[in-house]
């Protein structure tokens, strides 16, 4: 696999989601940059537009999960990271990036009467860029001082 997708609740507790046997990641929608709304006011006497402003909106990550073995156990662990309104992270990794996004969970929605069950999840993350997890981070709690 390319990749590798994790993710945390707001407990610390972690879940990896791809190379599982029990359950496969089949779709993940979200991980390309996200659009941009772009505001322009019409010229009056010309042809076109002025820009007027741009901004990126908020991102939407959308994953699809089928179950492969024993679902019912796969729904409850699904459910524990997963719980609607609730804080999570996201971690993606690839063979060039180790990133990571916050996000608030929409929905887990689970078809249990489904001869192969999957689960749709939604995080709405309202900062819409990942970060990279080795980012400096640096301590302004410290103060350094020199005697003369």
């Amino acid at each position: 696999m390319g990749y590798t997708l994790r993710a945390s609740n707001e407990y610390g507790e972690i879940m990896s989601l791809t190379g599982r046997r029990d359950m496969a990641v089949t779709n993940t929608e979200g991980l390309h940059p996200p659009g941009a709304d772009i505001n322009l006011d019409p010229l009056a006497l010309n042809d076109g537009a002025l820009f007027n402003s741009s901004r990126v909106g908020t991102r939407n990550i959308v994953i699809t999960i089928y179950f492969v073995e024993n679902p019912e156990n796969c729904r409850h662990e699904l459910y524990k990271i997963f719980k609607p309104k609730q804080a999570v992270r996201l971690y993606y990794t690839n063979d060039t990036r180790n990133v990571y996004i916050t996000g608030r969970v929409e929905s887990c929605v689970v078809n249990p009467f489904a001869k192969l069950q999957n689960a749709q999840i939604s995080i709405l993350c309202p900062a819409p860029y990942f970060r990279n997890i080795t980012d400096d981070i640096t301590d302004f709690l410290t103060i350094a001082r020199s005697e003369e």
